[in-house]
C-alpha cells in the first residue's frame, strides 16, 4: 500500500489516517510487545494473524516479524530491534 493510499483528506482538508492503518498500527503495536497475541486480521477481522520472525541484515539483533492474515491474505511486515536478552 503505497503511503497516499493509507490517508484520507477530509473536506476541511484535514489529513486522516485511514481505519485499516489505524488498526494495522494497533495490532503491531500490540504484536511487536507479544507475538502470541491473538489479534484479529485488520483488514477482514476472520482470523487471528499468524506471526513469524525472520532475521534480516547483517546486524543480529535485526528482526522483521511478518504479520499475515491466513483467511484474506493481508500481510504487513514489522522492522525490528531483537532485544540483548535474547
Amino acid at each position: 500500500m503505497s503511503l497516499a493510499a493509507r490517508y484520507l483528506t477530509s473536506e476541511h482538508g484535514k489529513v486522516q489516517m485511514k481505519k485499516e492503518t489505524e488498526n494495522w498500527i494497533r495490532s503491531g503495536s500490540v504484536l511487536s510487545a507479544d507475538p502470541s497475541a491473538k489479534i484479529s486480521c485488520p483488514v477482514c477481522r476472520g482470523a487471528n494473524l499468524e506471526v513469524r520472525d525472520v532475521r534480516y541484515g547483517k546486524n543480529p539483533e535485526l528482526l522483521e516479524r511478518h504479520l499475515a492474515c491466513p483467511k484474506c491474505g493481508a500481510k504487513n511486515i514489522l522492522h525490528m530491534k531483537r532485544p540483548l536478552s535474547e
